[in-house]
This record gives structure tokens, C-alpha cells and sequence, in this order.
């Protein structure tokens, strides 16, 4: 019996749609297995096919033909984010000067940081966003990456309460 598949095709029982599936599930499978691993030539000139270590863990010693990969879990403060074959950990990044933590580090990744409140990230800096001068008003407000925008208050427009923090609005008759 013939039917319509989702994609409008037509399915012939779906003999095609799940050869297709399985292939390419087996396909996924085999490039899964060879990412989690790699060859290591011996002193000897042996060639042997060691495992990775997980994320969040490093080498303790490499596999040799008697003996597998032996991995260890990165400690506190160190992580590896990728199937790896590193010696150590990598140490977690500081949050630098005006910056706060948005992302804890673990095991699995390093910390991430953002600038804090008042601040955008700026070559390689957090700096203070831009104080709109008397007459202005702010056009876009500050974010963690990007400086405030002030622009000129029209005719008619002020920018109310303390210098450089304010949109400006219109002036209303009492």
C-alpha cells in the first residue's frame, strides 16, 4: 500500500526510508568511535590505537600494547572540554577586574565572565559605559557588550533626573 510521507514523497512501505536510517546511523556510529580515538607510535615503532579520554578528564599515562588509556578526572578550578589526549588540565580562566562570573568552571568547561552592571566589554577590558553629556539622552542602554548610545534631545525634549542616565522625553505644560 502507498502512502504520502511527511516530506509529500511517496512511501513505498518504507523499505528505502529505513535503509536510509540505518545507514546512516551506522555511519554516525563508525565516526563516533574514530574521534574517540588515535594511533600511537610506540619507541619501538609499534603502532597502537589508544582511546581518548573523556571531557572533563585528562591522560594519566597512553595505552601500549598490554595496557589501555588510563584517564583521571580533572580536579577543581581545571577542565578539558573535548574528548582529549592532554597531559593536564587546563586551568580555568579569572573573571578579570569589573568582570562577574556568568558561568561557573567545571570539570567539562571553562568559567565564562561578563562585564558587570555600568561596564562593557571593550578590547580585551571591561569599560565604564559612556555618561550621556546635558542635552542628551540615551539612545540605547549599555549591555555587558556594548557602550551606551546617547544622541542629542530634540526641540522640545529634555533628558530628566541625573546627568547621562535618561532618555529624553518631552516637555509637558503644567
Amino acid at each position: 500500500m502507498r502512502g504520502t510521507n511527511r516530506a509529500g514523497g511517496t512511501d513505498r512501505g518504507g523499505t528505502s526510508t529505513n535503509l536510509f536510517i540505518f545507514l546512516l546511523s551506522v555511519l554516525i556510529c563508525i565516526s563516533s568511535q574514530e574521534e574517540r580515538t588515535y594511533v600511537r607510535t610506540l619507541p619501538s615503532g609499534a603502532k597502537v590505537v589508544c582511546d581518548f579520554c573523556p571531557p572533563g578528564s585528562y591522560q594519566r599515562s597512553p595505552c601500549t600494547l598490554t595496557r589501555p588509556t588510563e584517564c583521571r578526572q580533572c580536579c577543581g578550578g581545571f577542565y578539558t572540554e573535548f574528548w582529549n589526549y592532554v597531559p593536564v588540565c587546563l586551568p580555568c580562566d579569572p573573571c578579570e577586574v569589573n568582570q562577574e562570573e556568568k558561568r561557573p568552571c567545571t570539570r567539562f568547561h571553562n568559567r565564562v565572565c561578563q562585564c558587570k552592571p555600568g561596564y562593557f566589554w571593550h578590547s580585551h577590558y571591561c569599560k565604564k559605559h559612556t555618561v550621556c553629556s546635558l542635552g542628551e539622552g540615551v539612545k540605547t542602554e549599555g549591555t555587558p557588550s556594548k557602550d551606551t548610545v546617547c544622541e542629542p534631545c530634540a526641540n522640545g525634549h529634555y533628558a530628566a533626573g541625573p546627568e547621562g542616565n535618561k532618555r529624553c522625553t518631552p516637555y509637558t505644560a503644567w
